[in-house]
């Protein structure tokens, strides 16, 4: 049959362009094509067939800067609703014609157009901030982001309504500020599930946190919204989370690992795991980066008796440093003929180390940095000064060697009793 429609701005380019019309939802008129036969275009062509045409405005708006082909490109937050009006005219345009065909009688043009625009509603319901979030993930999908990230823009869209749902509070461009910020960080700590038992939830709400201002970034530079104060908001926690290290007890506990220690699931891989807790020990010793074992930029040197330093340059700072090597250390050292260990790739170090605190019921959740953060941690704790720490380390500023201490309340307690005896001799 001969019908096709089309749909298009009510303002040419040159209009839009005069006006500054881009910005501003217009709106869209369709055009319907048609011939009062059963034969296709070219048949009806071919015959001298009148072609008639039918113009109207749509119920539909949209901003010019989003119109492409016919269509509203999927980066306009409603595109799915003002679509499904356009493709609800189409549709119905073409059953139309197939029945007036049928019955053999056309109505006038102000009644064929009632006809299309039909149940036809204007989407007046303005787009939530979930329904804008939605429009952000399908522009990261269209981009071929990988599965993970979307999964968990997905799983922050669902807290955010869930978040909404239980405290009552208005999520809106608007509205995403420091107090949201608190409120929902909150919200979050106590509610969201744990995937783990040694989930830190902390790390997890700052990941959710970078990844929806990501989102709002998004917003902002498309003109969903003009608000900035969503560059406000942080995680707020009611006290900062001390890092994850682990005692002289626990690597005592994974140098004494075997072979036969291991799950047989892990079969001959178990030796790998071994060289994994080997270079781990060495960096609670020495407080290597896994990006420092990696790069193998290092050389021990001799310095008397059976004393070693570790000479290398860090490859993030591209710093030299020196650093004297414990027993613990050497022993390791030995059993390799002073060769350091093997590295491997992070996303297989993760699982070896995973393996290595369940097999040695470390009940955390360690990681390549945890070496690091636990040499500074017990270095500090045995007295040694901070500011020699921060030399062996490389660390520039006090604010961010302390984020690689988990020095306890108790810990400065006792510092404080040890320093000052006469201040606390009478004292419990």
């Amino acid at each position: 049959m001969a019908v096709s429609v089309s749909f298009f701005l009510v303002y040419s380019k040159r209009k839009i362009a005069a006006d500054r019309l881009h910005e501003y939802p217009v709106s869209i008129r369709a055009q319907v094509r048609y011939t009062r036969s059963h034969l296709n275009w070219s048949s009806a062509k071919r015959l001298g067939h009148t072609i008639h045409r039918i113009q109207f405005t749509t119920p539909a708006k949209a901003q010019p800067r989003y119109w492409i082909g016919g269509r509203v490109k999927h980066q306009h937050p409603d595109a799915p609703a003002i679509n499904a009006v356009l493709d609800g005219i189409a549709q119905r345009a073409v059953s139309l014609h197939a029945a007036y065909i049928a019955a053999g009688q056309f109505p006038t043009d102000t009644e064929y157009i009632a006809a299309m625009l039909g149940a036809t509603e204007t989407p007046t319901a303005p787009a939530t901030l979930p329904d804008h979030y939605l429009q952000y993930v399908s522009y990261l999908q269209d981009r071929g982001t990988g599965r993970s990230t979307i999964v968990r823009h997905k799983y922050i869209i669902n807290a955010l309504i869930r978040f909404q749902r239980e405290t009552a509070y208005r999520l809106d461009f608007e509205t995403l500020n420091k107090t949201f910020a608190a409120k929902f960080t909150a919200w979050a700590i106590r509610s969201l599930p744990m995937r783990r038992p040694t989930q830190n939830i902390e790390n997890t709400v700052q990941r959710y946190f970078k990844d929806l201002r990501n989102f709002l970034n998004h917003a902002h530079t498309e003109g969903w919204t003009t608000v900035v104060t969503w560059r406000q908001i942080k995680p707020r926690f009611a006290h900062k989370a001390f890092p994850v290290t682990i005692t002289h007890d626990e690597i005592a506990g994974l140098s004494a690992l075997t072979a036969a220690d291991m799950p047989t699931r892990y079969g001959k891989s178990a030796e790998n795991i071994l060289i994994t807790r080997d270079w781990f020990i060495l960096g609670t010793q020495t407080a290597l980066r896994w990006s420092d074992w990696h790069s193998r930029r290092f050389r021990f040197v001799h310095i008397g008796s059976d004393a070693y330093d570790l000479q290398f340059t860090q490859e993030k700072t591209d710093a030299p440093l020196q650093i004297p090597l414990s027993a613990i250390a050497l022993d390791i050292l030995r059993r390799h003929d002073f060769q350091m260990p093997p590295v491997f790739s992070p996303a297989t170090t993760m699982k070896h180390l995973g393996a290595l605190a369940a097999a040695a019921g470390i009940k955390k959740h360690i990681t390549s940095h945890t070496a690091r953060r636990t040499f500074c941690t017990l270095q500090e704790a045995a007295g040694v000064p901070r500011s020699v720490i921060m030399r062996i380390t490389g660390h520039r500023t006090e604010k961010d060697y302390l984020r690689y201490t988990g020095i306890t309340f108790r810990y400065n307690a006792d510092m404080m009793r040890r320093a000052n005896p006469d201040m606390f001799k009478n004292a419990g």
